[in-house]
């Protein structure tokens, strides 16, 4: 018999003062049970987390709290927040060591893609929420103890990276000789770390019809690149969409980057890297294989056009051009394939905007 509604309203009583449930509605989420429990005056989500998921929703909690503290009061979207946790031993809440989070509800619904094509406002919405994360403050994320990059710290990331890669002798030369021109162009990495939300995913977003209404699943948050969360925006969207979310974007936010784009595509480029080196790493020949096609057409895709001018190309840092886009395209698709496998299990709150 599952008790879980009894229990979890129980333990919303014990957990909230003054709080004493009346009403109770079992929730359809796929990270685990939850339960939308009312006692007239208020209204919580109270979550269960196993062990593992219990560390994204610790971190979670901790960035409800630094969030509060670093976004302006007045501001179209809201956050999540973790009203309180706790951990239970073995036999306590249920037969296994457990997290409980109590939490306010999300507001909005959940998006999907479709809803940038058919209500396009949302494009300006998303390019909006991200531009007021991008010019919060950054000293109380490194206050929390969360993760901070600093700008060459993410040039160094990106070299560990193509190096690893380059080690493998299974990516084009073409593909390396162009990310290495990337990596040693200045330019390109003269950005100030922002806030970033760092797992951006539709599963995040949350709409009212017409906007986005709320971001959540931030326990990935940190300081670093911008262009992370803008590579995880431009999955989301069609490339002229992409266009537009960066124009609004570049108006909104509080800082010049003039090498954004440049950075932007370096990374879409390089998700395909990484897919080779978590196949290399599971021994999966099938799946290697899988991503040496992947790797050749993307060669193939941003290979110079109509010309043999190899030290002119060579200069030249990836532009967002046709080849790009499609690149990108390809590169979420395969990606999406290869991320089923991955878990995630965030708390579902809000703190009202």
């Amino acid at each position: 018999m599952d008790t879980f509604d009894l229990r979890a309203v129980a333990i919303s009583t014990v957990m909230l003062d003054g709080f004493k449930a009346k009403r109770w509605k079992r929730l359809d989420d796929e990270r685990g049970p939850r339960l939308l429990v009312s006692d007239d005056d208020r209204t919580v989500v109270v979550a269960a987390f196993d062990q593992a998921a219990a560390i994204d929703a610790e971190a979670e909690k901790l960035a409800s709290a630094v969030l509060r503290s670093i976004l302006p009061t007045e501001r179209s979207f809201a956050v999540p927040r973790v009203i309180e946790s706790r951990t239970f031993r073995p036999g306590q809440f249920s037969d296994d060591e457990c997290c409980i989070a109590i939490s306010q509800p999300l507001e909005g619904a959940p998006m999907s893609t479709e809803d940038f094509r058919t209500a396009p406002s949302h494009v300006d919405s998303l390019a909006e929420c991200l531009a007021v994360l991008h010019s919060a403050e950054t000293g109380p994320i490194a206050d929390a103890g969360l993760v901070v990059h600093e700008s060459q710290e993410v040039r160094g990331l990106l070299w560990d990276l193509l190096d690893r890669g380059a080690a493998t002798g299974q990516v084009p030369p073409e593909l390396l000789e162009r990310w290495e021109t990337v990596l040693e162009t200045p330019a390109v990495w003269h950005f100030l770390p922002v806030p970033l939300h760092g797992d951006l995913t539709i599963d995040a977003l949350r709409t009212n019809g017409k906007s986005i209404v709320t971001v959540a699943d931030f326990s990935s948050l940190r300081v670093g690149d911008p262009a992370v969360d803008l590579e995880a925006v431009s999955h989301l969207l069609d490339p002229e969409e992409f266009d537009r979310f960066l124009r609004v974007y570049a108006e909104r936010v509080r800082h010049d980057d003039a090498g954004l784009r440049s950075r932007i595509d370096l990374r879409s480029e390089m998700a395909v890297l990484e897919l080779l080196l978590t196949a290399v790493d599971s021994g999966e020949k099938a799946q290697i294989k899988e991503v040496e096609v992947m790797l050749a057409d993307l060669a193939a895709l941003t290979a110079p056009q109509g010309g043999n001018d190899a030290a002119a190309d060579s200069e030249a840092a990836p532009q967002p051009d046709a080849s790009q886009e499609e690149t990108s395209q390809a590169v979420d698709k395969d990606s999406d394939a290869a991320a089923d496998e991955a878990a995630s299990g965030n708390t579902a709150a809000v703190d009202d905007p």
